[in-house]
């Protein structure tokens, strides 16, 4: 195994971060804001003087669950610098999980949204529970001063106003390399949670094989607007920009309606490196007619594909059509977000695999532990200064995946005689859609929960855009009327949005074998024979739009109108237009060009483009 040749603690790097040569460089630029790296200092300063105030010491846990963004960027920084541990918590998360999480973590503060602890009652509980009220930009000082008006009262009583009045405190001269960085907690049932734990060691060594793999210098500008609740959105975004004091550029969220101006962000902000997740390429593959020299630009170098498998078609079209090269990262929030490169370099990158490991050593194994021969399946074993330091406070989990220092990722690889490897199935029943992880058993322990419900299973199919599809199949009871649509309701009251299935069948039974468990790859089959079946030769053109539109945003039929836009529906977002429109060509056998998705902003809209499509075939 090869190590690092060096990396920066986190004291040193804060207090290198702090020194008049970084203090007017942009750190984070988006559509509307700018922070500088003075600014960041400033507030990691003075929240350490706010930490010392409730008596927090090293290691301390803090929970922080914040919608917007410059807040969880600033915060999640302040609490690394001075040694204390984060624990991420997508606003959101149910409030049901929200409060296992916090049973579990045993923090010993919170901040976050002031809708938290309206949910969360008990976060109120603890001696530091900081309510988040982010700060806005000043607008029309010169007015004011012109007028003789003053500002009005900041509330001092919220986060992170209440640093006003406080002096600058002293950062930690050093952070213990064992010592907790922060904690991602995985999708997964409420009974067996996984919290992911990273240490400073782990986190700032794998900070600096990123950085090499990469190329980065102060000069590198990274475009990443994935979620900052996940892994590869903080980590590979703001916090690898501090690292190398370059900067994170997140414009805006990632939006089908939004691509074009999205590419053309390339350009504006001078973008070196574009870390997205495969179905973000799809989509851009699909939706950006025009835009195919967005990359060709005198700053860009690569694009970066994290989080998910990267098929091997939608890989060597979208580096054709773009003229792009795309560096293939396998990792897991159990490895920070790396371990496996496919590129940038020409001896590790070759096209339909994960490349070769770096700063880890990397094995393949059969059942029985035994490594396994080059060309012959198995699964994938990691080990490196990288891997996390456990699941917190859950032993059973940690020993079943951490095993002498070997990490089973719980992925089938094999090793090509010169190195290369390749990602071919899983072991672990976990469902990747969209570059999110999603654990089927989470939503079936949920569904089954519904007083109406026998039993249910829950697993993936897969989807050329998404990677996969969420599945749910459930046995009602005798005499129940339960629908697939009241269903995803009873869903969306406990789960993420992210976790609700796309589809929901009803059956009699579920087929099982003789030791009773549920035979998955029948339930598929019958899935697949129900979803072939839907494809309609009938050209009523009405009820195919109201048909798909009732299954992509969840609204029963009759609740719909022909005048119905993505205003006037809840459910009519970015990735459900997407769904809707997959759902229309299956049935009407055919695909819309870009521009008449584009268009298609009302139902009666879609009637009409599809009529109008039909015709000139």
């Amino acid at each position: 195994m090869t190590e690092p040749t060096s990396y920066l603690d986190a004291g040193t790097l804060f207090k290198r971060l702090a020194t008049p040569a970084y203090a007017t460089a942009s750190f984070v630029e988006t559509s509307g804001q700018r922070i500088t790296y003075a600014q960041l200092s400033e507030r990691i300063r003075k929240a350490s003087a706010l930490f010392g105030q409730y008596g927090l010491t090293e290691g301390d846990r803090i929970v922080v669950s914040i919608a917007d963004e410059k807040e969880t960027i600033l915060t999640f920084l302040s609490l690394l610098a001075n040694g204390l541990t984060a624990i991420l918590l997508d606003p959101d998360t149910k409030t049901s999980r929200a409060e296992s999480i916090l049973q579990m973590a045993e923090p010993k503060g919170v901040i976050a949204d002031g809708v938290f602890f309206e949910q969360v009652p008990a976060a109120k509980a603890y001696s530091m529970a900081l309510s988040v009220k982010p700060e806005q930009p000043q607008k029309g000082q010169l007015f004011r001063k012109l007028l003789g008006k003053t500002a009005s009262a900041t509330d001092t009583t919220t986060y992170p106003a209440l640093l006003q009045s406080l002096s600058a405190g002293t950062l930690p001269n050093q952070i213990a390399p064992e010592t907790v960085a922060y904690i991602l907690f995985t999708s997964g049932t409420t009974s067996d949670m996984k919290g992911v734990q990273i240490t400073h060691q782990g986190l700032f060594s794998h900070l600096q094989t990123l950085s090499q793999v990469y190329g980065l210098t102060s000069e590198s500008r990274l475009l990443n607007n994935l979620l900052l609740y996940h892994a590869d959105g903080i980590i590979q975004g703001p916090v690898l920009a501090a690292y190398q004091a370059s900067v994170c550029v997140r414009p805006f969220a990632f939006e089908i309606n939004r691509i074009g101006e999205l590419l053309d962000a390339i350009y504006k902000y001078r973008i070196t490196h574009f870390i997205a997740v495969p179905t973000m390429l799809a989509l851009i593959q699909r939706f950006a007619d025009g835009y195919e020299d967005s990359f060709q630009t005198s700053d860009f170098q690569f694009i970066i594909s994290v989080s998910s498998h990267l098929e091997e078609p939608l890989w060597r079209a979208f580096s054709e059509r773009y003229g792009v090269r795309i560096v293939n990262v396998y990792g897991l929030t159990e490895t920070v977000a790396g371990g496996l490169f496919s590129g940038p370099s020409d001896d590790s990158y070759r096209i339909g695999t994960v490349g070769k490991p770096v700063d880890m050593v990397a094995r393949i194994v059969d059942e029985t532990g035994q490594e396994v021969p080059d060309g012959e399946a198995g699964e994938l074993l990691l080990c490196g200064a990288n891997v996390m330091k456990g699941y917190l406070h859950n032993e059973s989990a940690t020993t079943a995946v951490l095993q002498q220092s070997w990490l089973h990722t719980g992925d089938i690889a094999i090793r090509s005689t010169d190195g290369f490897y390749r990602i071919t199935g899983r072991l672990k029943n976990i469902i990747v859609s969209g570059g999110v992880n999603i654990h089927p058993e989470e939503v079936t322990e949920i569904l089954n929960t519904h007083p109406d419900v026998v039993e249910s299973v829950s697993f993936g199919i897969s989807d050329d855009v998404f990677g996969e599809r969420l599945i749910s199949c459930v046995v009602p009871k005798p005499g129940s009327h339960l629908s697939e649509l009241a269903l995803t309701a009873f869903c969306r009251e406990y789960l993420e949005e992210r976790k609700i299935p796309t589809a929901i069948f009803l059956f009699d039974d579920l087929p099982k074998g003789l030791s009773g468990k549920v035979q998955l790859n029948l339930i598929r089959d019958r899935v697949r024979q129900l979803d072939n079946s839907t494809t309609s030769t009938s050209l009523d053109y009405t009820k195919l739009v109201m048909e798909a539109a009732s299954q992509a945003f969840k609204v029963p039929v009759s609740d719909l109108k022909p005048t119905d836009t993505s205003r006037t529906i809840a459910g009519w977002d970015s990735m459900a237009h997407l769904d809707f429109v997959i759902r229309l060509e299956k049935a009407l056998g055919l695909e819309f060009e870009t521009a008449e998705i584009m268009v298609m902003n009302s139902l009666q809209n879609a009637e009409s483009i599809a009529r109008q499509k039909t015709s000139s075939r």
